[in-house]
C-alpha cells in the first residue's frame, strides 16, 4: 500500500512538471482618443496590443483614418502615453521595459507621425504617465504604502527596551524571530510589488515608487507636525 502511494504521488509530480503548450491570447485594441485634422477628417488614436505572455502586453499606436485605413503607427513599446497640444497636435511618448524615460517620442499632426528626440519632452515623459493612468499610480501609491504600519510597528518592537535578565532564553527568541520573520515578509510584499508593476501592469515601477515615498513623506511630516503641535500645547 505504502509502495502504491509512493508511485501516484510520483507520477503525480511528473505530470505537473510536464511542459505543456504556452496559451496566448488574442491581439486587442482599445480607443485611446479621436481628433480631428486640419482638413476636418476623425481620425482614431487606437492602442494595439498583441499577448506578453508571461510578462506585459506589448502596445502600439496606431492612427486610422474614417474608412478605418491605418495610415501611422508606433513601434512597439511597455505603455503609450499621448498628450495632445492642439486639437490637431499630439505627442505620442513609448516606453521601453524599464526606464522611466520615453524610448522614443513622435510628433502626431496630421495623421503624420514625425520622430521628434528632444530633451525637455524626455524629461517631461517622465510624469506625464501620472495624468495619462493617474488611478493606476494612485492604486499602486495605495499599495506600496500599506505596510508602513506594519513596518513602524516592526521597527519600534525590535528597539523597545526589554527586561532581558527577567525573560527566558526561549521567549527573547521567539520574539526575535517574529520581528524578524515580520521584515521578511513585507520584503517579499514589496518585490511582488515591484515584479508586478514591471511585468503585468503598464506602469513604470520607479515612478509609482518615487509617487508612494512622496505621499508617504507628505503623511509622516504632517503627523509629526500634529503630535510636535500637541506636544507644545
Amino acid at each position: 500500500m505504502l509502495r502504491a502511494s509512493r508511485i501516484v504521488c510520483a507520477a503525480g509530480a511528473i505530470a505537473l512538471c510536464a511542459p505543456a503548450a504556452a496559451s496566448a491570447h488574442a491581439p486587442y485594441e482599445r480607443l485611446e482618443r479621436v481628433i480631428v485634422d486640419d482638413r476636418g477628417r476623425e481620425l482614431r488614436l487606437v492602442l494595439s496590443y498583441t499577448d506578453g505572455l508571461i510578462g506585459y502586453d506589448p502596445v502600439k499606436l496606431v492612427v486610422r483614418d474614417p474608412d478605418k485605413r491605418t495610415i501611422a503607427e508606433t513601434d512597439w513599446g511597455r505603455m503609450i502615453s499621448v498628450v495632445c497640444t492642439r486639437p490637431t497636435v499630439c505627442v505620442v511618448f513609448v516606453y521601453g521595459e524599464f526606464s522611466p524615460l520615453p524610448a522614443q517620442i513622435w510628433r502626431l499632426a496630421n495623421g503624420q507621425l514625425e520622430a521628434t528626440p528632444s530633451s525637455a519632452l524626455a524629461t517631461l515623459g517622465i510624469v506625464v504617465p501620472l495624468w495619462s493612468d493617474a488611478w493606476g499610480y494612485v492604486g499602486s501609491t495605495g499599495f506600496l504604502l500599506l505596510p508602513w504600519p506594519v513596518l513602524a510597528a516592526l521597527w519600534k518592537a525590535g528597539n523597545a527596551p526589554l527586561p532581558e535578565a527577567s525573560m527566558p532564553f526561549f521567549q527573547r527568541v521567539v520574539r526575535y524571530g517574529a520581528i524578524a520573520s515580520g521584515f521578511v515578509a513585507v520584503a517579499f510584499y514589496y518585490y511582488s510589488c515591484a515584479w508586478f508593476l514591471a511585468l503585468l501592469v503598464e506602469l513604470s515601477p520607479l515612478l509609482a515608487i518615487v509617487s508612494a515615498l512622496i505621499v508617504g513623506g507628505a503623511i509622516a511630516f504632517s503627523l509629526r507636525s500634529g503630535r510636535t503641535a500637541i506636544a507644545a500645547a
